[in-house]
C-alpha cells in the first residue's frame, strides 16, 4: 500500500516538473509584489513610475487587489526549467502548484484591469474620472433642477 502511495506521488511529481518543463518554468520568470489600492493622485504617479521601467506591468484582479509584475528569472532555476532548491524552496514557491499554472489553460488570467505602458494607465484615468465628473454633474444639475 504504501509503495502505491509513493509511485502516485512520483507521478504527480513528475507531471508537476514535467508541466514546468513544458511551460519553461514561466512562474519562475517574474515577481508579484502587491501594492496597496490606489486612492489619490500620489499613488497613481507612483504606478505610473513603475510602468516607466521596461518589462514591468501593474494589474487589478478580480477581488481588486493591486500588485506589480517585474520581470525577472530566479536564480535557483536550472536550464532544464527545475529548481536548483526545490526540497528547501520558499514557501510562496511551495503554495504554488503547477495544477493552477496560468500558462496551462487559455485565459489571460483573472485581471480586471492590467496595464503595460503609461498609456494605458492615462486611458484608464482618463475613463475613471471622465466617468465620475459626468456623474457629479448630472447629480449637479438633478439638484438644480428639483431646487427651481
Amino acid at each position: 500500500m504504501a509503495k502505491r502511495k509513493r509511485t502516485a506521488a512520483a507521478k504527480a511529481e513528475r507531471s508537476q516538473v514535467e508541466i514546468c518543463q513544458e511551460c519553461e518554468a514561466a512562474c519562475c520568470r517574474y515577481i508579484t509584489i502587491f501594492i496597496p489600492q490606489p486612492t489619490d493622485k500620489e499613488d497613481f504617479d507612483n504606478i505610473r513610475w513603475y510602468l516607466c521601467h521596461e518589462g514591468v506591468s501593474v494589474f487589478q484582479d478580480d477581488e481588486l487587489d493591486w500588485a506589480v509584475i517585474i520581470p525577472t528569472d530566479c536564480k535557483m532555476l536550472n536550464r532544464d526549467h527545475t529548481c536548483k532548491i526545490y526540497e528547501d524552496r520558499p514557501e510562496a514557491c511551495r503554495d504554488y502548484s503547477a495544477e493552477g499554472c496560468e500558462n496551462q489553460d487559455d485565459s489571460e488570467g483573472n485581471y480586471k484591469e492590467y496595464f503595460e505602458s503609461v498609456d494605458e494607465l492615462e486611458a484608464y484615468l482618463d475613463r475613471r474620472w471622465r466617468r465620475n465628473r459626468g456623474a457629479k454633474k448630472r447629480r449637479k444639475r438633478s439638484r438644480a433642477k428639483r431646487a427651481r
